[in-house]
């Protein structure tokens, strides 16, 4: 069932006829969780971009600077930073395994005075604001600006300590060599390492893995590359061990850890790789190395944020045409989606570009709002938002109360007018904040349960939410799991958000429409058909008689058509049994 699993994964809703449905199996009673809502900023510290603004041993002046982003960051409605930590095997924190960044200090293996620990500072006070705090880490680059770089580095640096893990590139840097068992585990001690000792709320990677194709690993290869077809499937096997080992880690040393990567925005051209987006655009599967569509459909990332610097319209990458492939990526996966925008492309001084003023970000804003798999905007980076005219207004209004999309409704009927608030005596308020969409607020109670309240009073049935359809009983409470409506069943995720697609429910496949409605007949997925029986449950693994035909159905749940089943039996191209 598992490759049948990672197969659901690729699979988009289709429509077709709903018949009368039984009801599925119960569903398990989780609680609900608030929906997911990420609005972040990179903060660069290579070459003090963002931070600091130039580099300095002072504690007083890193406070102060870090004080007024923080604020500046809480003030344009977001609620996460992601703060650069590791800008070049070196570290903005007391560290055992990195020499102090010269980034920070002016020189590497120089500490900030007085004992002074930036990372605690930044972590303690994001919290104060409550914003999250997400350490950014760079895994194998070691120098930015060549040989200049590297005659400068601390004698504590790994890659002076270890030589031999390191290789020159063709752009004059110095990079960790990912195909050695030892890099990659110097990378995830470092990232344990700030779990560890800092509450951060993530570990975040940017798109920095192999630098290019013509990486000399040749000697690596022979090493260990022995099993594999191509050069390039070893190299991605190598971060794919990277990613896997780095999300077991992380999350048996805090649960809760936000672990993501921020790649490059194409994954691979459909020209290239089946499954690939209409795009022609560099790709990361095979420039980086990074499988990343992959890490989304094995759940080694808890969200995915592709950096898609494109405008809407881009001949080669349009942004429209790479948010929807994104979005069916993760869709069912449970891994987050989060969007990286290009902000500094913004104010172009050409008119006729598109990125002339800041319609294009707009623009992809409000997309972002009607696709529900997208739960987040990380932008880049901190200093654009306040020096791009127009860019921190828009922010601040657009996060405070962001317009609802316009989309068809779903095939339900109106449901009855929000009723009274239903009292909740003994039970204290835990958490409440505003919808993006500005039409209401939620509200969870300390047993758990979510009230969404319209203009003070508690919604009941059907309600579309940012762009997610959620529903509500008739005591407010919003629902999870199995909900029967007009004789259809939907399904409503943990989180309280309406469920399409493939849905594994107590080791159990069913199909949910694109408008919600369970399936319980023929439905046909990406060309291939599946049986759905009367209570919704896909048939695997063997024969079916259905209305008087017998059709034979592999493990996978597709159903055998113009073959020789396993058998020995011949199936025609409808898939009825003919000999």
């Amino acid at each position: 069932m598992n490759n049948f699993k990672r197969f659901c994964a690729w699979i988009a809703a289709v429509g077709t006829a709903v018949s009368a449905l039984a009801m599925p199996a119960a569903a398990a009673d989780t609680p609900a969780t608030q929906p997911k809502d990420f609005r972040a900023v990179w903060v660069s510290t290579i070459n003090h971009l963002d931070y600091p603004n130039q580099t300095t041993t002072d504690p007083e002046e890193l406070m102060a600077q870090a004080d007024a982003i923080l604020d500046n960051c809480a003030d344009l409605g977001m609620n996460a930073v992601i703060l650069q930590v590791r800008p070049c095997g070196d570290a903005l924190y007391p560290s055992e395994i990195y020499p102090w960044s010269q980034h920070l200090t002016g020189a590497q293996g120089v500490a900030p005075e007085d004992g002074f620990d930036p990372l605690e500072y930044w972590v303690e006070e994001a919290h104060e604001r409550g914003l999250e705090l997400h350490a950014w880490i760079n895994p194998y680059r070691v120098t930015r600006s060549g040989s200049a770089d590297y005659n400068s580095l601390s004698s504590s640096n790994p890659a002076l300590l270890h030589p031999d893990w390191v290789v020159k590139h063709t752009d004059g840097n110095y990079y960790l060599n990912p195909g050695l068992p030892e890099v990659r585990q110097l990378v995830v001690d470092g990232a344990a390492e700030i779990v560890e000792n800092y509450d951060v709320d993530g570990i975040h990677m940017d798109d920095y893995f192999y630098p290019g194709t013509s990486f000399d690993d040749a000697d690596t290869y022979a090493e260990y590359g022995k099993g594999f077809s191509s050069i390039g499937d070893w190299r991605r096997h190598n971060v794919d061990l990277l990613i896997e080992e780095l999300d077991t880690v992380l999350h048996e040393l805090d649960p809760d850890i936000s672990f993501g990567v921020s790649p490059f925005g194409i994954w691979a051209n459909a020209s290239s790789m089946a499954g690939g987006s209409n795009t022609n655009g560099n790709q990361t599967y095979f420039s980086h190395y990074a499988d990343t569509r992959k890490w989304v459909k094995e759940g080694w990332l808890d969200y995915i944020c592709p950096q898609i610097y494109w405008e809407i319209g881009h001949s080669l990458a349009d942004y429209e045409t790479l948010a929807y492939w994104w979005a069916d990526v993760v869709k069912g996966t449970g891994v987050e989606l989060y969007i990286g925008m290009a902000d500094y492309k913004s104010d172009n001084s050409s008119p006729s570009s598109p990125w002339h003023g800041i319609q294009a970000i707009q623009d992809q804003t409000a997309l972002n709002a009607a696709i529900p798999e997208i739960t987040g905007e990380v932008h880049f980076r901190y200093k654009f938002l306040l020096s791009v005219p127009g860019l921190a207004d828009f922010y601040r209004t657009a996060y405070a109360a962001q317009p609802a999309p316009s989309e068809p409704e779903p095939e339900t009927p109106a449901g009855p007018e929000p009723s009274e608030e239903p009292e909740t005596p003994g039970l204290s308020i835990t958490s409440r904040y505003f919808s993006r969409d500005a039409q209401g607020e939620w509200i969870q109670y300390a047993d758990g349960h979510w009230n969404f309240l319209v203009n003070g009073q508690a919604a009941a049935d059907w309600l579309k939410i940012d762009g997610t359809w959620y529903f509500f009983g008739q005591d407010g409470a919003m629902q999870t799991g199995w909900v029967l409506y007009n004789g259809t069943w939907y399904y409503l995720q943990n989180w309280g958000g309406m469920k399409t697609g493939w849905l594994l429910e107590s080791g159990t496949w069913y199909y949910l429409l694109d408008w919600g409605g369970m399936v319980n007949t023929w439905v046909q997925v990406d060309g291939t058909w599946y049986w759905m029986n009367p209570s919704g449950a896909m048939k695997a693994d063997g024969w079916e008689q259905i209305d008087g035909s017998w059709y034979y159905f592999y493990p996978s749940g597709a159903m055998a058509a113009n073959t020789t089943t396993p058998d020995g039996y011949q199936v025609g191209p409808s898939g009825a049994r003919i000999a």
